[in-house]
C-alpha cells in the first residue's frame, strides 16, 4: 500500500511538472512571438496630404500608397483638408505631402507643416506636391523642396538613373529604371535649402537632366523629394512601391 501511495504522488507530481513546463513555453512562445512582430513591423504613423486637380489622388495615394505602406506595417491616413492635416500632423511621423490644391493653407496651417519638418518630423514631398502650386507661400518650395517645377514632358516612358545607390533610400532600386509619368522640369534655387540628388532623367524634349529624387537639409527633420507619381502605372509599379517604402522609413528616423 505504501509502495502505491508513493507511486501515486510520483505521478502527481510528474505531471503538475509537465503542465508548468508546458505553461512556460507558451509564454516564452508569447514573448518571443510579440519581440519578432515588433522587430518586422515598423509601426509608422503616416500621413498622406491630397487632393487637387489634374491627378487621381484618391485612386493612387489614399488607395494604393496607403495599401503599400499599410502592407510595410505602417499605421496610414489619408486627407484632402488642410485642417484636417494640421490636427493630423500631431500624431504624425512621416508627412506625405502630395496636394497642389488651388487655395494654399491658412498661415496656421502653414506654420504647422514648417514646424513639423524643422522640428523632426518626416517629410516626403511627392510629385504635383514639387509644383509651384502657391506663389503667395513661397517658404514652401524654397526651404521644404529646394526649388520646384512649372513645366514637365509629356505623359510617357522614361529611365530614371540612380546617381547615389549607397543611400538608404536607394536600397533595392535599380541602378536603371523605366517609369512611365510626367518628367518634371525641376530647378532648385539658388537661395533655396541645401539638396542631395540620389536620381536623375533625361527630357528627350529638352535635352536637359533633372533631378528625379533628392533630400533637402532643412531644420532637424528628414526631407524627401520624388518627381514621379502622376497616375496609377507609376504607384502600381514595384520599383516606385520599394522606392516610397524606403523613403517612409528613411524619413521616419527623424523622430
Amino acid at each position: 500500500m505504501q509502495h502505491r501511495k508513493r507511486f501515486f504522488r510520483f505521478v502527481t507530481y510528474q505531471y503538475a511538472l509537465a503542465v508548468a513546463v508546458a505553461i512556460l513555453c507558451v509564454i516564452l512562445a508569447g514573448q518571443i512571438s510579440v519581440s519578432s512582430l515588433g522587430q518586422t513591423k515598423s509601426s509608422l504613423r503616416v500621413l498622406i496630404m491630397g487632393g487637387g486637380t489634374s491627378h487621381d489622388f484618391a485612386q493612387n495615394y489614399q488607395q494604393i500608397d496607403s495599401k503599400v505602406l499599410g502592407s510595410a506595417g505602417d499605421s496610414v491616413r489619408y486627407v484632402d483638408d488642410w485642417a484636417q492635416l494640421a490636427e493630423g500632423l500631431k500624431n504624425t511621423k512621416v508627412l506625405i505631402q502630395a496636394s497642389n490644391q488651388i487655395l494654399p493653407p491658412e498661415p496656421a496651417v502653414r506654420d504647422a507643416i514648417m514646424n513639423f519638418a524643422h522640428e523632426g518630423g518626416g517629410l516626403l514631398v511627392v510629385h504635383a506636391g514639387l509644383w509651384y502650386n502657391w506663389p503667395t507661400w513661397p517658404e514652401y518650395n524654397r526651404v521644404l523642396v529646394g526649388g520646384g517645377s512649372r513645366s514637365h514632358d509629356k505623359l510617357g516612358d522614361f529611365e530614371v538613373i540612380v546617381t547615389h545607390p549607397e543611400h538608404p533610400i536607394m536600397q533595392g532600386v535599380p541602378a536603371k529604371f523605366l517609369v512611365h509619368d510626367e518628367l518634371y522640369h525641376q530647378e532648385f534655387d539658388p537661395s533655396g535649402s541645401p539638396v542631395e540628388v540620389l536620381a536623375t532623367a533625361t527630357s528627350p524634349l529638352t535635352g536637359k537632366t533633372y533631378p528625379s529624387v533628392w533630400v533637402v537639409n532643412s531644420g532637424h527633420g528628414c526631407i524627401v523629394c520624388i518627381a514621379a507619381g502622376h497616375g496609377d502605372k507609376t504607384h502600381n509599379d514595384p520599383t516606385y512601391m520599394r522606392l516610397l517604402t524606403n523613403a517612409a522609413n528613411w524619413a521616419a528616423q527623424s523622430q
